[in-house]
């Protein structure tokens, strides 16, 4: 059952308003990053440290988790606020930052590439730009996955130049943010998706919708997020209109023409392409973005 927030009831003053309105700007133009506090060897996978250019130049870190004997490669692209590790939300600051939503447990992603690895998959789980360890870029700006777009390239680029993955069979698990950037990466190079197999999307993020119940469970009145779209831009450049992934998918024809090929090559192969169905244990708990 889909978690339900209820709004506190207060009145906040002005001041107190613009003290949220203006937290939540913060987060977007200058993201909080999360730490990678866990490691695949803490559930005895073997794994590597690797290192790659996003397709601007931009440094990323990552790791690549090996499945012996297998063709099949996953690249996980993680949300808004994550490492490739998880969040830690139920440590400060972050807390104070996803609370509100109902987001103050940890988010451990590591389980998940178990789960992956076991029904034999190979992964690459990487920092996506100003997260992790990966370099800081843009301003540190959380981009809803217009700047983030240029990793995801990046790690198809690298998977392809590597000798031991390069023709491998391609599947992405593309969650919150990290899905809206695998979109604006279809959209910007539809070519470099050539060959992908599959890709599992969970919760592609429309800023204006989240935002706007995110300023109810601070009880801000919702009409506000007009008044946060504008210091969104502002600030970031970048405002609510911009930040929707239904938009990102049908701008450009030869995206559409990648989803519906796509979707229908992974229905038909989706029994020789996924052996067991994962349980994604952490994923059922997380609505951040």
């Amino acid at each position: 059952m889909p978690m339900t927030i209820t709004p506190p009831v207060v009145n906040l003053t002005d001041e107190q308003i613009d003290k949220v309105l203006q937290a939540m700007v913060y987060s977007f133009g200058q993201q909080l990053r999360s730490p990678v506090l866990h490691w695949p060897s803490e559930l005895n996978l073997d794994y590597e440290d690797v290192t790659f250019q996003a397709v601007d130049g931009v440094p990323l870190e990552g790791w690549f988790i090996p499945a012996m004997g297998s063709g099949k490669l996953v690249i996980a692209n993680h949300p808004m606020g994550f490492s490739r590790s998880g969040i830690p939300t139920q440590r400060e600051p972050w807390r104070s930052v996803w609370q509100a939503s109902g987001n103050d447990f940890e988010v451990n992603l590591v389980p998940d590439y178990k789960i992956l690895h076991d029904a034999g998959y190979n992964i690459l789980a990487y920092d996506l730009r100003n997260s992790g360890l990966s370099s800081a870029a843009n301003g540190g700006v959380a981009s809803s996955g217009i700047f983030e777009a240029r990793d995801v390239l990046g790690s198809l680029r690298y998977v392809r130049q590597r000798v031991d993955t390069r023709h491998m069979t391609i599947g992405l698990f593309s969650r919150c943010m990290g899905c809206s950037a695998t979109f604006y990466a279809m959209t910007a190079d539809p070519g470099a998706f050539d060959g992908v197999r599959c890709l599992v999307g969970p919760q592609p993020v429309t800023a204006r919708t989240i935002l706007t119940r995110r300023l109810a469970a601070a009880g801000v009145p919702k009409d506000r997020v007009d008044d946060l779209d504008q210091r969104l831009v502002l600030r970031t450049g970048i405002g609510l209109a911009r930040r929707v992934p239904q938009e990102i998918t049908s701008c450009n024809s030869a995206s559409s023409d990648f989803r519906f090929r796509a979707s229908r090559r992974s229905f038909r192969r989706s029994r020789k392409l996924i052996s067991t169905p994962p349980r994604w244990r952490s994923l059922t708990r997380t609505s951040a973005s």
